[in-house]
């Protein structure tokens, strides 16, 4: 059976295309989530933010991942609780926004059940426990309250997020979405439509910042920001990157700390290093780097914290102009060698080398095959051989020095996160293939 996958010139045809997208799925990669796709069945709650729905595939998603938007007004006087039940997964969050800058988080570990209830993101606590509800408070001025998300005004934006919901789960974890719960100044309290209708809640597709399109050729086509060997540098803010990686401009950036604003909609939990490809230079990219200990959760009977380094870890390959994800690998997902080192290949699956293989111990991610994705948008042209690579660290133990929330200058990378920072380096198919399945003891770091 052929399946028909949404572009842009289908996406306003209405809910029966997205609905059918959501249900079918579009593009096929192994590394994308096994977990269904539902469709949040809530007035309060957009999305879901899927890989599946081009729609909804901004602003550099993780596929390990599941986001939710909520978009409503405080009246005033009002206060408005989440009333949820923790999702059997990797890890949940609430954030609120500043346009599509995160402003406060609040993490599931720092989340206090109800009484008589369970956290199970704290360490020893099933995992599978039915008592597993909480309450949540959305305010402006929190001051430091607990179970809080701090609003930026009345008019606000929050997301939603489940990663890595455990095998057979939907992607919610199992569990219905946070529902809201408003208490009006007169002290009536309304819940489902009419607290939405209260609330002037919206579930439209949230508006993503992009680069000015004349802009974008025009700095594409006097720069291509892709290295050889490839760079990994650390996400600080638009500006650094577009000084560093187009203009030509970085020198100035390398000599004091930077102050990390990064936008998209992030959770202040990840902090990214990112990386521009080109398969022009050769058609493979491969990656050698040491993967830092997460806690295992697909499967486990309970949480178990103890001796990780990051919550989670994901590399992802994605189009820079559109903003989409094409495919991702995270930590549980990863073929390891000894020491916890890992090998990556990026490239297009006909290019994908006989020896990518989980015998030989090689992950492959696949490349996008519209590049940049310039040509999805009006005017434009495909940078095809683009590829735009993004490696997330989220909340490093404190004893971990070397994930990348350490870095502060731009430049420090390497200095800071050592071995766990991947060589990167370019292959032919041919070149690849010569190391046969031995690929690891040939292949050493530095990457040649």
């Amino acid at each position: 059976m052929t399946t028909t996958c949404l572009t842009p010139s289908h996406l306003a045809a209405g809910s029966a295309l997205l609905l059918a997208a959501l249900l079918t799925g579009c593009g096929g990669s192994s590394s994308s989530s096994s977990n269904p796709v539902r469709v949040a069945q809530s007035c309060f709650w957009g999305g879901p933010y899927v890989r599946e729905v081009p729609e909804t595939n901004i602003a550099y998603p993780d596929t390990g991942a599941t986001y939710w938007s909520a978009r409503f007004e405080l009246p005033p006087g009002a206060s408005l609780e989440l009333h949820g039940n923790f999702p059997q997964g990797r890890y949940m969050s609430l954030t609120s926004y500043d346009e599509d800058r995160p402003y406060s988080t609040l993490s599931d570990r720092d989340i206090e059940p109800l009484p008589g209830h369970i956290n199970p993101f704290r360490t020893g606590h099933p995992r599978s426990e039915a008592q597993r509800s909480y309450q949540v408070t959305l305010a402006e001025n929190a001051n430091g309250a607990s179970n809080t998300v701090e609003l930026v005004r009345a008019e606000s934006i929050v997301l939603y997020r489940v990663y890595v919901a455990d095998p057979g789960l939907d992607r919610q974890g199992g569990q219905p979405l946070p529902a809201p719960v408003l208490t009006l100044a007169d002290g009536r309290t309304l819940e489902g439509e009419a607290a939405c209708t209260e609330l002037s809640a919206s579930r439209e597709v949230l508006k993503i910042p992009m680069i000015p399109a004349p802009a974008y050729d025009a700095m594409r086509a006097a720069n291509n920001p892709a290295m050889d060997p490839p760079l990994f540098r650390a996400a600080y803010s638009s500006t650094v990157n577009i000084d560093c990686s187009f203009l030509n401009k970085c020198a100035e950036h390398e000599q004091q700390p930077a102050q990390r604003e990064v936008r998209f909609y992030a959770v202040l939990d990840n902090q990214y290093v990112y990386s521009y490809v080109d398969r022009a230079i050769k058609p493979l990219v491969v990656l050698r780097g040491k993967l830092p200990k997460t806690p295992q959760t697909r499967g486990a009977s309970h949480f178990d914290d103890n001796g990780s380094e990051l919550r989670y870890w994901s590399l992802c390959q994605n189009e820079y102009f559109s903003q989409r994800v094409n495919a991702c690998l995270y930590d549980e997902q990863l073929l390891v060698g000894d020491n916890d080192e890992y090998l990556i290949v990026t490239g297009l699956e006909q290019d994908r080398p006989s020896n990518a293989t989980d015998a030989c111990k090689v992950n492959f991610l696949p490349w996008p095959e519209a590049g940049d994705g310039r040509g999805l948008f009006e005017g434009g042209t495909n940078n095809e051989t683009d590829g735009f690579l993004i490696l997330r660290n989220m909340l490093p133990a404190p004893g971990f020095t070397q994930a990348v929330q350490h870095t502060s200058t731009p430049g420090d990378e390497a200095q800071v996160m050592g071995e766990y920072l991947p060589d990167t380096a370019y292959f032919t198919v041919d070149e690849f293939e010569a190391f046969g399945c031995d690929v690891f003891d040939q292949l050493q770091r530095p990457l040649q």
